[in-house]
């Protein structure tokens, strides 16, 4: 299916076009014509957040058991049930986890987003939108012109 050069090269730029234009980071990564070093580039980029993204999973983990120290004496102080102490020892450790995870998560994207930025410029074939930020109050402005 895929015996000729460009058969790849279709199948490059329909993986290139079903990313979304707000990832900016996946966007530029699967741009067929990019070059090796800004390949390269990216790669280590993604390399370094994914390991500061392990380091900080690993102290939510001390922080999500922080919480659970946390909850077992209020528990004490207010002299829970057995299930009701169970009950919010649970939610309290995986609440905070994915909470902060989550947050994580999102400025891992945010940052690489951010980076890929720069190296997208390069490219003016690559198309992206931009989120930008405005006050409601400019928004309601706009509407009304």
């Amino acid at each position: 299916m895929f015996e000729k050069k460009a058969n790849y090269e279709d199948l490059a730029w329909k993986v290139y076009n079903d990313v979304d234009d707000k990832d900016i980071y996946l966007k530029t990564l699967y741009y067929p014509k990019l070059t090796s070093d800004d390949l390269h580039s990216l790669f280590d980029r993604f390399e370094e957040q994914l390991k500061s993204y392990n380091n900080t999973v690993r102290i939510s983990y001390l922080v999500s058991a922080g919480s659970v120290l946390g909850t077992w004496s209020l528990a004490y102080f207010y002299r829970f049930k057995f299930s009701s102490f169970l009950f919010s020892t649970f939610v309290s450790f995986f609440a905070v986890h994915y909470g902060l995870t989550s947050f994580y998560s999102n400025k891992m994207k945010s940052s690489l987003n951010f980076y890929a930025h720069d190296i997208a410029k390069k490219y003016p074939e690559i198309k992206y939108s931009s989120v930008q930020y405005a006050k409601s109050s400019e928004i309601s402005q706009r509407k009304l012109i």
